[in-house]
């Protein structure tokens, strides 16, 4: 037997499918880009899928994406549709709230979330080393204040410890 092996996510990213292709329509719904994404493409879906000749298709398409892609990308705070149609389930899905869980978008505004605040983390100890490199022991206080500053701030107060001349130098406005 011969096969094609096929990297649909190297196709999807590359927007190579062809448009109203079922398996294309697959290919590009199991590499959404969001809600808004998956659930454009499940009405899409219902719609091709939407005559007497595709009855079955339909409905092995409504099992398929609730036994298998929801669970994998449902919002984990509300709870599966029990409905395998796919007329349902795209409508639910259109109605859903965005949610972080759902897929790629969601999780890299997550990403940036986070390397934001590790950035901003990284700033407040390093300007804390370099207070008490200059200026001895770090009071509870200034503690305090490097823990709650935003990333423009600590910046701000990162170039005033380059003049100066005491601690409280380092935190003028």
């Amino acid at each position: 037997m011969r096969y094609i092996l096929i990297d649909e996510g190297e196709w999807v990213r590359r927007g190579s499918l062809p448009e109203g292709n079922l398996a294309a329509l697959l290919f590009r719904l199991e590499h959404n880009q969001g809600v808004d994404d998956a659930a454009g493409l499940l009405h899409v879906h219902c719609q091709r899928l939407n005559s007497e000749q595709y009855q079955e298709l339909y409905r092995a398409f409504g099992q398929w994406v609730r036994h298998i892609l929801l669970p994998r990308a449902w919002p984990k705070r509300i709870s599966l549709p029990h409905s395998e149609d796919l007329k349902e389930i795209a409508t639910m899905t259109a109605t859903l709230n965005h949610s972080r869980d759902w897929t790629l978008k969601f999780r890299l505004e997550g990403r940036e979330e986070g390397r934001s605040e590790g950035l901003r983390q990284g700033q407040a100890d390093m300007l804390r080393r370099q207070i008490q490199r200059k200026f001895g022991a770090v009071p509870a206080a200034v503690e305090a204040r490097l823990a709650s500053a935003s990333f423009a701030l600590l910046e701000s107060w990162s170039l005033n410890l380059l003049d100066a001349e005491s601690i409280d130098d380092v935190f003028r406005e």
